[in-house]
């Protein structure tokens, strides 16, 4: 009879160790399965922020390459002003240029002018001279 509640308690034993194996099991495979749902969605996570720092990246880059061709066009336009500003200075010089041509003509002109001016005056003096002297000449002739 003790050997029979032996047997008895050792298979009760048994049946206990293997509910509580089976318990651990049960435990282990939840927490195992925790730790991949956990693990998967930190996955999702990172490849989520993986994605949005790829699209963050990419803005960058668009933005830099705007930048870029809005600088060039800004150089380009600094160039286009500096080359109006070159040919405005070139043709102000040479508008200066034919103004002092211009009045060194008119002066030339003036000149000019104040020459015949004085041939003019020397001419009607000479006139005049002569005049007097076919005056003088005609009353000696009428005198005699």
């Amino acid at each position: 009879e003790a050997a029979a509640e032996a047997a008895a308690a050792q298979e009760l034993a048994v049946q206990s160790a293997a509910e509580a194996a089976d318990e651990a099991i049960a435990a282990t495979e939840a927490k195992q399965a925790l730790l991949r749902r956990a693990a998967a969605k930190q996955l999702a996570v990172g490849a989520v922020a993986t994605q949005a720092a790829a699209v963050a990246l990419e803005e960058a880059r668009l933005e830099a390459a705007e930048a870029a061709v809005a600088m060039e066009a800004a150089e380009a336009a600094a160039e286009a002003a500096r080359t109006e500003a070159t040919n405005a200075t070139v043709a102000t010089d040479a508008a200066r240029a034919e103004s002092a041509e211009a009045r060194a003509e008119s002066a030339e002109a003036w000149a000019a002018a104040e020459e015949a001016v004085e041939e003019a005056e020397l001419a009607r003096a000479e006139a005049g001279q002569a005049q007097a002297a076919q005056l003088a000449a005609g009353a000696v002739t009428a005198g005699a």
